[in-house]
């Protein structure tokens, strides 16, 4: 019985506890110097790839380089990672990540131009994307 007690008592308190202070430390809620900044937000858009084939790609999003943050929020959904570069077939290839999102590390390589920021944009032939929002982190 008592520790049916403090089994309810410990369940009590965690009631009580602000959902915001629950997630104060969430990197995607907050920004800053060393913190996951939002740098933008795009709609997957359907494009003919090569080969004919239907993609969807969103558009062109900058970094500093360093690390890089993609949220998706679909699941079963495989992705590609490219840095954009002026020019036909010019673009180099960062990584995949498939379900919700990725985190990319040591990307200072793909920094480039006279702007000095590595341009990021994401690719996927998976129909269920069509349309959807990708979130950018720098």
């Amino acid at each position: 019985m008592k520790k049916i007690r403090v089994l309810l008592a410990a369940l009590s308190f965690a009631m009580v506890i602000p959902f915001s202070s629950a997630h104060a430390g969430d990197p995607i809620l907050k920004g800053g110097n060393g913190e996951w900044d939002k740098v933008g937000e795009r709609r997957l858009k359907e494009i003919t790839c090569a080969g004919g084939a239907t993609c969807w790609k969103t558009g062109n999003v900058q970094s500093t380089g360093g690390s890089f943050r993609i949220i998706t929020f679909m699941s079963d959904v495989f992705f590609e990672v490219w840095e954009y570069d002026p020019g036909s077939g010019n673009d180099d290839l960062v990584g995949y990540f498939d379900n919700v999102g990725g985190d990319f590390h040591n990307l200072n390589g793909f920094v480039d131009g006279t702007n000095n920021r590595a341009e990021f944009y994401v690719v996927t032939v998976d129909k269920e994307a069509a349309g959807k929002k990708v979130y950018f982190y720098d």
